[in-house]
């Protein structure tokens, strides 16, 4: 029985396209606007509900726009992933970068590019704004002597001005370097809101900037109109031959239809059978995603726990929106009950990679050795592929900003209230 289904199923694996992740989130820039918002804790909550209403789309469409606020105080939100992305890349470049803008706050807006997507907040509607800002250009350390690899950069730089525009804005390529089996590769992509005549003038500039980065083997140029990416290794997914092999996909499903639905009866039995068992593996699993604490943290002195993600996950009843008592830039907080009654917070950060982690790394090392009376408690850590926590005692008056950023408490801490909280914290420091 397990054979027959066997037979289905080795075709199609097969047949479905091997895909490597790589969500592309290098930043290539970030330019934030001038002036200030009158009341940015509700500026930053109402980014924070557009982009997490955007999710969805983005993660079909590769683009989504997004508007919010009271009438006095408009917020517009556009973000566009680079053609090449999946789905699954692009929802993570996106998750990312959502958490990068909001550095730019208490003012307006502002843009910034990823390798792999873009997002732009403004005060005003600009999705069909032709005008143009920024001009992030970032040259790659190595240089080449090789006059062939230049010119055939150079050439290929030309073709991605031309192509783009007739492409519905992407164009990736690659030209083979004159009497070597090395190749240089690029890509160009105007954002979705641009017209072609934009889009035309947009690449006609970057490729300008692009040029100027030669001889270097690796440049990007980005502003809020298009992108660019040249290098001497190949770093765009291949999307015609993604498109073939979805084609063979299909038409392959299309013969082996038949036979399959010969074998569906015999097959639900099959599965129910291992219903069970599959529930059984799903906990090892995710338990498997955990990751081990770097071993140099623990050799710098830091004193912590490390959470199972099965604790954390038990605590907060799976996360629930009923246990989230706060939300910032970089994550959201939830408060956590263990069966003993005992209570604490734990920040759940949208940050992750060998980089990231690394930075959490330094914040865990710092907070873990001050001790103040006007300062939570760091109590531990956990790990996974995709997201990061840090434990905190509970408090239950919340955070400090909460009454900073509050009309009507703010008026309870005068200079002289405010400045004894910032002499009695810096000696723990």
């Amino acid at each position: 029985m397990a054979a027959a289904l066997h037979l289905i199923l080795v075709p199609l694996v097969i047949l479905w396209p091997i895909a490597l992740s790589d969500p592309r989130a290098e930043i290539v820039g970030r330019a934030c606007m001038d002036g200030l918002v009158t009341n940015p804790r509700s500026y930053i909550q109402t980014f924070q509900n557009i982009t997490t209403s955007m999710e969805v789309e983005i993660m079909k469409k590769k683009e989504a726009y997004g508007v919010g606020g009271t009438s006095k105080e408009k917020i517009y939100v556009y973000a566009q992933c680079v053609d090449d992305l999946s789905e699954e890349d692009c929802a993570m470049c996106f998750s990312q970068i959502r958490t990068l803008l909001p550095g730019c706050f208490p003012s307006p807006g502002g843009r910034v590019y990823l390798d792999g997507c873009y997002i732009r907040v403004d005060n005003y509607d600009f999705y069909h704004d032709s005008g143009i800002l920024d001009n992030f250009v970032r040259c790659g350390d190595m240089v080449s002597d090789n006059q062939k690899q230049i010119r055939a950069l150079k050439e290929m730089l030309a073709a991605l001005e031309t192509n783009a525009p007739a492409n519905h804005g992407y164009a990736a390529l690659q030209e083979a370097i004159e009497g070597s089996p090395e190749t240089v590769y690029g890509m160009a992509n105007c954002w979705k809101n641009m017209d072609q005549t934009t889009c035309v003038s947009c690449l006609k500039s970057a490729y300008d900037s692009a040029i100027k980065c030669l001889p270097s083997t690796e440049g990007r140029v980005a502003n809020s109109g298009c992108f660019i990416h040249f290098s001497d290794y190949k770093f765009a997914n291949d999307v015609k031959s993604k498109s073939t092999r979805e084609a063979i996909l299909v038409y392959g499903s299309y013969i082996l239809g038949g036979v399959a639905l010969c074998l569906i009866a015999v097959g639900v039995g099959f599965c129910l059978g291992n219903t069970a068992y599959r529930k059984l593996q799903t906990e090892p699993k995710k338990q498997a995603l955990e990751l081990e604490i770097d071993p140099s943290v623990q050799e710098r002195g830091s004193k912590f726990l490390q959470f199972k993600f099965s604790t954390l996950q038990l605590a907060t009843e799976n996360f629930s929106e009923a246990n989230k008592i706060g939300k910032g830039g970089f994550g959201e907080v939830y408060k956590g009950t263990l069966k003993d009654g005992r209570e604490f917070a734990i920040k759940r950060l949208f940050m992750h990679g060998k980089s990231r982690s690394e930075d959490i790394y330094n914040e865990m090392d710092i907070i873990s050795k001050a001790q103040h009376k006007n300062l939570v408690r760091f109590l531990g850590c956990c790990f996974t592929e995709s997201e990061s926590y840090i434990v905190y005692e509970y408090l239950a008056n919340r955070s400090l900003d909460c009454i900073l950023f509050d009309p009507d408490k703010k008026k309870e801490l005068d200079w002289k209230k405010r400045l004894g909280i910032i002499t009695g914290t810096a000696p723990s420091w």
